[in-house]
């Protein structure tokens, strides 16, 4: 009897245990400094603005992660079809993902973002707007596939190119006024300096970084301010809805704690 008695508070405390634990989540990345650096020595993921931020949110809400570097498209579908516990914490505020996942409080922002062009091209300066560099059928902007750039500038580009970033598109050539990429932003600032597109847009935050590192490619390149582009972006958890409700809200109460409201 005693034996069986055991045996029976052995298996409650471990269904007790199991409750208030939380299994892992993998945080998909991609390497994209200064906000994920993987160590070029090590080949791993050790530096990085959200990285940092990222793994110092999770410890104190005792979530257990793991950082994979997955493409950012992928990452979208392992959140979709809900099979998999997956986040990933780049992610600017998106209205549409809300349908198929949990989008966290915001825990970073960036500086203001900016327009990067030649030195040599005389006509981007003087363009105030986003809207007015999209209408002028002249110019190329350099964009890289399946990301967001935020509401504002996602709208823009449907409504006057008429291109989703959720959409495949079989013949990419239909679109005149941008060039779609899945090159990274080092490799897309080399694009520019080579003519092979106009400009791009990134964050100050990007920018400065990547100049400090990419010295003989940016000294060809400048950048500016545009008036419809007033604030630097938040950056968000998006999360897969097999996650526990219970578990984004320690990870906002986290947030929170961390970095306050932003």
């Amino acid at each position: 009897m005693n034996i069986l008695r055991i045996i029976f508070i052995i298996l409650l405390y471990s269904i007790n245990m199991k409750a208030f634990s939380i299994d892992k989540i993998y945080i998909d990345f991609q390497n994209r400094p200064p906000f994920f650096e993987i160590n070029s020595l090590s080949n791993k993921l050790d530096e990085g603005i959200l990285y940092k931020l990222t793994k110092k949110i999770c410890e104190k809400a005792k979530i257990p992660i793991e950082f994979a570097e997955t493409p950012l498209p992928r990452t979208i579908s392992r959140i979709k079809d809900q099979k998999e516990r997956v986040c990933f914490s780049y992610a600017l505020d998106d209205p549409t993902r809300k349908e198929f996942s949990y989008i966290s409080l915001p825990y970073f922002q960036e500086k203001r973002n900016v327009v990067v062009f030649r030195k040599n091209d005389l006509k981007i300066p003087k363009i105030k707007t986003m809207k007015s560099l999209l209408e002028d059928k002249n110019i190329t902007l350099l964009i890289k596939r399946g990301y967001s750039y935020g509401m504002y500038i996602d709208k823009l580009l449907f409504e006057i190119i008429g291109y989703s970033k959720n959409q495949n598109y079989e013949n990419e050539t239909q679109f005149k006024q941008i060039y779609i990429t899945y090159l990274d932003n080092v490799n897309m600032l080399k694009q520019i300096e080579l003519n092979r597109s106009d400009y791009m847009i990134l964050s100050l935050t990007e920018y400065e970084y990547l100049s400090k590192q990419n010295k003989n490619t940016v000294k060809h390149l400048n950048y500016k301010y545009l008036d419809d582009l007033k604030e630097g972006y938040k950056r968000f958890f998006v999360c897969s809805k097999l996650i526990e409700t219970d578990t984004i809200e320690k990870l906002n109460k986290s947030i929170i704690n961390t970095v306050g409201k932003l």
